[in-house]
């Protein structure tokens, strides 16, 4: 997931088309980094917000991944992708005023595991087939309806280690099998006097089946195989209206609402337990949730503009309901710089599973909604190819979910820091070169933390580098990409909430190189692209787990040394001569 400015995974939204995405990663695996769901090349447009994002979204409490997708093509394509780690075709019927089109992709790492040592102990490596169907209309001048539906299904399992076992003989196998389905249809138009109208519906629906455990690698009599089938539904609808004021200014309104289902039933095996050999739970969250949001932009002089909004959501879940007032100004400075402000409050509901085993914990107080505050000042300047971006921030929450000693949202934590992106394409010919630097100080008291503490997540430092270089005469492109990170904090909690011991990892440094070169093949467009990550070979630690009684400490690092790609990508279309 993405870790914003001090905030977890699930504080950011993924939005496809105005629709949330809720499992827009394939399913989380231990110690197992998980990509993303859709490929980048479906998307016209990719807008992500840090913080001090629109009214028009909500429950994230840092950041939204905004991505719209494709409108009517130019013409008819078919694409043809092969990669060590499987391949995909895809074809595109363009008619006068509409396309239909399809994408197949298989995705198998067994091959490349074969290849490249692994540091995980893979049982049956990742496989994937997955395939999508999207059609565009368009609809009278300035109408266009879209229509997308994916499907993925994978599997995998993997042995992990019994942390409790400093021999590392006992093991226990970790087996996933994954369904998930996304589909959601949007319409766009101007409908009357300069009112555009926006509406969309969407469904989703993921399954998990997972086995943990296995009966020939266990240490003791006492050990158990768990049984998990876990599922998330999820349908929305969204509404919006938007209207010019004179020559610039905007105002939108609208509202959403989801309804949300969250089952898990899970079962035990308690092999040589005296009393109980057996155990079944279930867990069933249902939500509703609904929203309504105003904003305008506003232009008050030539140099002048602010943003100005609101957003209320209600859920029954919690039976409470928010209001989160949003406010963003930008003054020109010249031609190429501006200075802007952004203040606002984000919610967001807490998990399902928090709010369901509120029910068994008697004479608690119910949960609120989660709330983070942003305060936000940026310089930007662009000119001639070149760009400068400053930013600070803070960022103040309050009402985080806490499970110790008993559950409530009494949480707090404080984010705050400084961003420095320099982007340059313009000093070396041909090339295109970026560096950024990251300072971020936050603590929080949220879960298993006993008080206010650095997140295991959050690193202090961070800085890259990115730099590209063209050779037009070849057709060619090479670069590389550094990355430095401080050292991450770890903890050892016990179940009491106690803080048993405690560390900060050491310094994460990554190297990488990447290169393509385009071609043609019988006049069809084809790019050939390989990369490897970690040259250096460094031996990174992300954190470190810890046996039940706190006496063995074990570090994890990423799965593999390093990792390379190629990848072969062929574009056919019926004008060949534009290709």
């Amino acid at each position: 997931g993405l870790f914003v400015r001090g905030g977890d995974a699930t504080e950011t939204k993924t939005i496809i088309d105005g629709m949330e995405v809720a499992n827009p990663y394939f399913s989380s695996v231990p110690d197992v980094p998980q990509r993303g769901r859709f490929s980048p090349f479906q998307f016209k447009g990719t807008y992500f917000s840090t913080g001090g994002y629109s009214a028009q979204y909500g429950q994230a409490m840092s950041s939204t991944l905004i991505l719209e997708s494709q409108d009517l093509p130019v013409r008819t394509t078919t694409d043809i992708g092969l990669m060590t780690v499987g391949g995909g075709v895809g074809h595109t019927q363009r008619f006068k005023n509409s396309s239909l089109g399809f994408y197949a992709n298989y995705t198998t790492l067994g091959p490349y595991f074969a290849l490249v040592k692994q540091n995980r102990d893979w049982d049956s490596p990742p496989n994937s087939p997955s395939g999508s169907v999207f059609y565009r209309q368009k609809v009278g001048k300035t109408g266009m309806l879209k229509a997308f539906a994916s499907y993925s299904y994978s599997t995998l399992s993997m042995f992990t280690p019994n942390f409790n076992d400093s021999t590392g003989i006992s093991r226990n196998k970790f087996n996933l099998n994954n369904n998930n389905i996304f589909s959601n249809i949007s319409y766009k138009n101007i409908i009357y006097d300069d009112w555009t109208l926006f509406a969309a519906v969407a469904y989703s629906n993921n399954l998990d089946h997972i086995n943990i455990g296995n009966p020939a690698y266990f240490a003791n009599p006492y050990d158990l195989l768990t049984h998990l089938k876990n599922s998330n539904e999820l349908m929305q609808g969204r509404l919006v209206l938007s209207h010019g004021i004179g020559k610039l200014s905007t105002i939108r309104f609208g509202g959403e609402m989801h309804s949300s289902q969250n089952m898990l039933d899970g079962s035990v095996d308690y092999f040589g337990a005296p009393a109980v050999d057996y155990q079944i739970f279930t867990r069933d969250s249902k939500e509703l949730f609904m929203a309504g949001f105003i904003e305008s932009d506003v232009y008050l002089s030539k140099k002048l503009v602010a943003r100005l909004g609101g957003r209320v959501e209600h859920t029954d879940a919690l039976n409470k309901t928010n209001v989160a007032p949003r406010a963003s100004v930008a003054y020109s400075l010249n031609k190429t710089s501006q200075i802007s402000a952004a203040y606002g409050d984000f919610y967001q509901t807490p998990d399902k599973s928090f709010i369901h085993d509120m029910t068994y914990i008697p004479g608690n107080q119910s949960l609120d909604f989660e709330k983070a505050t942003h305060y936000i000042v940026n310089f930007q300047h662009i000119d001639d190819k070149r760009t400068l971006r400053i930013e600070a921030y803070y960022k103040q929450y309050d009402h985080l979910i806490q499970t110790l000693p008993l559950m409530h949202t009494n949480g707090k934590g404080y984010a705050q820091g400084a961003e420095i992106f320099y982007r340059d394409k313009k000093t070396i010919k041909n090339s295109d070169f970026w560096v950024s630097y990251s300072y971020l100080d936050t603590k929080r008291q949220y879960l298993n933390f006993p008080v206010e503490m650095i997140p295991g997540f959050a690193a202090t430092h961070t800085f890259v580098t990115v730099y590209k270089r063209w050779i037009p005469k070849v057709n060619i492109s090479a670069g590389f990409t550094y990355v430095y990170a401080s050292g991450r904090m770890y903890y050892d909690i016990d179940q009491s909430g106690a803080i048993r011991s405690s560390g900060i990892t050491k310094e994460f440094h990554n190297l990488s190189l990447t290169f393509s070169h385009l071609m043609t093949i019988k006049q069809h467009f084809t790019v050939i692209a390989a990369g490897i990550t970690n040259v250096l070979g460094i031996q990174n630690v992300f954190t470190y787990h810890f046996s039940d009684d706190g006496r063995f400490k074990y570090p994890v690092g990423p799965t593999s040394d390093r990792s390379f790609f190629i990848g072969i990508f062929m574009s056919i279309g019926e004008d060949k001569g534009t290709d």
